[in-house]
C-alpha cells in the first residue's frame, strides 16, 4: 500500500500518518492479513503462494520506488503552478493548506460593507 493516497496536493513529508487513522488501520490490516497469508503454512497452502525472496523485494522497490516519488513531484507542481494555496496555517507539527477557490463575489461585497 502506498501512503502517498491521504492527499492530492499535499506531500507525504507535510502530513502526518495519524491525519488518518482510518487509513493507517487499514493499511495496517492488509499488511497483517498479507503476512498471516505468506507466513502460516496453511494459508500460503490455501493461496499457494511463497514468500519473496530478498532480491525480489529490492526489485519491487526499483520499481514502486520511482512511482512514489512522480508523485510527490506531480504534487508539488499541483501545489506550485496549477492551485496554489489561498491560505496556510500552522498547529504546531500540522501545516494546513486552504486549496478553496476564493469567491470574488462574497469579497467584493464584503469590501464594500
Amino acid at each position: 500500500m502506498n501512503r502517498n493516497i491521504i492527499s492530492e496536493n499535499t506531500s507525504l513529508t507535510m502530513l502526518p500518518a495519524s491525519s488518518n487513522p482510518y487509513l493507517v488501520a487499514a493499511i495496517a490490516l492488509s499488511m497483517g492479513l498479507h503476512f498471516m497469508i505468506l507466513h502460516v503454512p496453511f494459508f500460503a497452502n490455501i493461496f499457494s503462494v511463497v514468500p519473496l525472496t530478498l532480491e525480489e523485494w529490492v526489485g519491487v522497490l526499483h520499481v514502486s520506488a520511482p512511482i512514489a516519488l512522480l508523485d510527490e513531484v506531480l504534487k508539488l507542481i499541483s501545489r506550485r503552478y496549477i492551485d496554489p494555496p489561498t491560505h496556510v496555517e500552522e498547529l504546531g507539527d500540522i501545516i494546513i493548506y486552504d486549496f478553496r477557490k476564493k469567491d470574488v463575489n462574497k469579497e467584493e461585497v464584503n469590501k464594500e460593507e
